[in-house]
């Protein structure tokens, strides 16, 4: 009998200690926390059009054959530095340090590696009229950079934060509703 009654408060005592249902035991691993995945590869594509675009435009304002003039060079170089920093600035300002060192990284190389092989495989004949490769060769290398920089480097995982508000609208023939909801 007294052996019955310890195996009976033996088992108690064991259920009792047992997690409630739903609750990680010490043999299970806690539930990661829910994670929500946030892009913003458009803020960076809008930088690096926006700076390749004033390279352009330094183009534009080019003295007769060619000349630079110092509008020219003042568009040029503000897109230039646009181009490699831009970018990584909006990584930055996301708090995404990481993406952030791997787009100056990747703008530092790439460019520079397309424009290379751009002018390496000129075909020409005239005093270095391979250096024509040069520019074409560079915005390439910067397209590259900036389609994979908006793609695979312009997104971070945060824990998934409290519901965000909704507004509603409601329109019908004896009136409307106008409010904000969430869901909890």
């Amino acid at each position: 009998m007294h052996l019955c009654l310890a195996s009976i408060a033996g088992i108690a005592i064991l259920c009792g200690a047992a997690p409630a249902r739903g609750q990680p035991g010490a043999w299970q691993a806690p539930a990661e926390a829910p994670v929500e995945i946030q892009r913003y590869g458009a803020l960076t594509l809008g930088v690096d059009a926006l700076s390749v675009g004033t390279v352009l435009l330094g183009g534009v304002f080019e003295g007769p054959n060619g000349e630079d003039t110092s509008l020219s060079q003042a568009l040029f170089w503000t897109g230039l530095t646009g181009m490699t920093l831009a970018a990584p600035l909006v990584h930055v300002l996301r708090d995404n340090g990481r993406s952030a060192a791997v787009s100056v990284i990747l703008r530092a190389t790439v460019p520079v590696v397309t424009a290379s092989v751009a002018v390496a495989t000129a075909r020409c004949d005239g005093f270095l009229c391979e250096l024509d490769r040069l520019g074409p060769g560079f915005l390439v290398g910067t397209c590259l950079v900036a389609i994979v920089d908006a793609s695979l480097l312009a997104r971070q995982e945060r824990p998934a934060g409290p519901p965000a508000l909704r507004p509603i609208v409601s329109l019908g023939r004896e009136g409307g509703l106008l409010g904000v909801a969430a869901a909890f």
